[in-house]
């Protein structure tokens, strides 16, 4: 189920032979049928022509590109096999051949023998390169791995593969950053990718790396070990870094994870492919930010210039949720547009209580009763389907094209200058007049976020986005969008730490031999209470209820490790902690917005202040450094000499 159409079957394709070139007009027809894909991956083109000249010249009516392989002349053939041998370990080998003339049939056929030759020696490195891990991985051990992490642990450089993707510019920009953080911190990294845009990462390709590395770690992006057996073998300590809520992590893993296996990251508990892991070799951690990349060092004049402005927002969500809605709904029978229209005004009803009251209970009731129109109210891959492909897209856009909206006005009435960057918001119908086009990643983007007053954001995942982050690392303020249920949070994990903080209590009520705190003898415990007072009561109650002057602690605070503030992920718990000040750095209607704009367009102390207080607790909490220093932490933890007999055991 998708909005876009069918994917052409020849993307992935590893490439095609063309024999001869009797027929200029086939090349026209291959491009046709594997064009570029929109991740940049373009199939290579191996041009085999005897005469020299004719390929010559016809080389240069189509001009130079990197997709097409040229061999020309009469050792043509030898010189492709030859190509093919050198890069053997990181090629993924042709298998189509296409004959241009008839009397190519037999060189086609000599060719087509030489393939299955390499195909075969490829499979004999693939196997061996395999042996060669196995018996380092069987020769270390549990106890092997403990002394190693334990040396680690205790100083000595680590040496992690890191495997990024040459197809996605911000996985690739990100483990560039974790590579020269680790370097930073005197590990040894080995950055893994796609040699070129005409290539795939094969097995062998990422088997000779850990045979000639020998990695202590290998860090792969949103993909567990167990998913890619040909790529990682069973032993090796792996990390599955989660970026994105991909669809293969809330199905059932192929295979259990080894005590060697790790997933840290943005994960998601109740993901089936997460709680496959053990508790204790997981690491909630939201994504980081490289304090290299964005730094509060004032950028260069020519660009202060290019991208100075009151008001700026970043964002590629530029469609507008009716066309959004319009599109996904078309792919559906006409007797299921009703129910996707009934749907879509419970979503607009949510979006105008977001501020005001707990949504999250009526997401999943949308959830749930979107995938009753199937006929599935139950089945919780369809939910997450319909979640991720509908539900949270529709949310998304609802919430940040009304935060621009009113922006608009609020920049109209007081002649402020708002832009707008990202791709395709020169075609919205009411905000076109304010898009810049895409920003460049790198100092260009640093540069918006330094060189505007103020910029903003809002999304239904809340204030922990790392654009504020990036945002305030950059020398920059945002103000974010909250919601209650954020609000809500914040005040829940304050209270649990003041609980957990073993106060003295001032009574104890006989009848069921709770604490009382009196709020009026603590200045912790009266500063809580009255941020709550700001919020309105939910429809559940609070799982602290006030009584008099005084507040109950839970009959057992330990029973609710949930809520424990020393075992939870602090940003995805607790967005609102990243800013300086959540009450002037967020807002929740139009009015708030405009209050906290005109403030930090005319107050440079503010601004100043609050940057430099956020950018603080950014680098304290989601930095790259953190996050690397957290990661390796988890490793040596798990993998120190006591721990191997537990590992050995470990189950869910």
């Amino acid at each position: 189920m998708s909005a876009t159409q069918a994917p052409n079957p020849n993307a992935s394709s590893p490439g095609v032979i063309v024999v001869g070139l009797d027929r200029p007009q086939l090349i026209d027809t291959l491009l046709a049928e594997y064009p570029q894909q929109p991740n940049g991956y373009s199939t290579p083109i191996y041009l085999i022509e005897p005469d020299r000249t004719r390929g010559e010249a016809l080389l240069s009516e189509l001009g130079d590109s990197p997709r097409f392989r040229c061999f020309f002349g009469s050792t043509a053939e030898q010189d492709f096999v030859l190509s093919i041998c050198n890069r053997l370990h990181e090629v993924s080998i042709p298998r189509t051949i296409e004959v241009s003339g008839h009397h190519h049939t037999t060189r086609a056929r000599a060719i087509a023998t030489q393939i299955e030759r390499l195909v075969t020696e490829q499979a004999e490195q693939v196997k061996s390169c395999r042996v060669a891990i196995e018996q380092r991985v069987q020769s270390l051990g549990l106890d092997g791995w403990s002394c190693r992490f334990d040396s680690i642990h205790s100083g000595e450089p680590a040496r992690i593969l890191i495997v990024t993707t040459r197809y996605s510019t911000y996985i690739q920009h990100a483990c560039e950053d974790l590579a020269a953080t680790l370097e930073q911190q005197g590990h040894e990294t080995l950055l893994l990718r796609e040699p070129d845009a005409q290539s795939k990462l094969t097995p062998l390709l990422c088997l000779h790396a850990q045979q000639e590395f020998e990695p202590d770690c290998c860090i792969v992006v949103n993909y567990p070990r167990v998913m890619h057996e040909e790529y990682f073998p069973a032993g090796m300590p792996h990390v599955c870094w989660v970026q994105d809520a991909m669809a293969h992590l809330f199905s059932d893993l192929p295979a259990e994870p080894e005590p060697t296996d790790f997933i840290a990251g943005h994960i998601y508990h109740k993901a089936n492919g997460v709680q496959a892991y053990p508790q204790p070799n997981r690491l909630q951690f939201p994504v980081p930010i490289s304090t290299r990349k964005f730094h509060p060092d004032p950028v260069a004049n020519e660009l202060r210039d290019r991208y100075a402005c009151d008001i700026a927002y970043i964002s590629h969500q530029s469609q507008p949720a009716s066309i959004y809605h319009d599109t996904f709904v078309a792919q559906f029978p006409q007797h299921m547009h009703p129910h996707f229209d009934t749907m879509r005004l419970r979503l607009d009803d949510i979006v105008q209580q977001w501020e005001a009251k707990p949504v999250n209970a009526a997401l999943k009731s949308l959830r749930r009763d979107m995938a009753g129109g199937f006929g599935k109210p139950d089945d919780t891959q369809l939910q997450q389907m319909l979640w991720t492909q509908y539900l949270h897209p529709m949310l998304e856009r609802l919430l940040r094209h009304q935060t621009l909206e009113w922006a608009v006005e609020i920049a109209e009435t007081n002649n402020l200058q708002l832009r707008i960057y990202g791709n395709g918001w020169d075609t919205h119908p009411t905000l076109a007049r304010f898009a810049q086009g895409q920003l460049p990643h790198g100092e260009a983007l640093r540069a918006a976020y330094q060189c505007s007053r103020v910029q903003l954001h809002a999304s239904s995942m809340g204030c922990g986005h790392q654009r504020i982050g990036e945002c305030v690392l950059s020398g920059g303020l945002m103000l974010a969008r909250r919601s209650w249920d954020e609000c809500y949070r914040e005040n829940l994990f304050k209270m649990q730490a003041f609980l957990e903080s073993e106060p003295e209590p001032d009574a104890c009520l006989i009848h069921d031999r709770r604490p009382c705190f009196s709020i009026g003898n603590h200045q912790q415990l009266r500063t809580i209470i009255e941020e709550r007072a700001r919020i309105p009561r939910p429809i559940v109650g609070w799982d602290h209820e006030q009584f008099d002057d005084g507040i109950y602690a839970p009959i057992d605070a330990q029973s609710q490790p949930q809520f424990r503030t020393d075992t939870l992920p602090v940003l995805n718990q607790r967005p609102l902690q990243l800013l300086d000040d959540p009450d002037a750095l967020t807002f929740s209607t139009q009015d708030e917005l405009e209050t906290g704009i005109l403030r930090a367009v005319r107050d440079d102390a503010w601004r100043a202040a609050r940057s430099v207080g956020t950018r603080t607790r950014v680098t304290d909490i989601v930095s790259m450094d953190r996050f690397a220093e957290s990661m390796i932490e988890l490793l040596c933890d798990r993998l120190t000499p006591e721990k191997p007999a537990a590992l050995a055991g470990a189950t869910t």
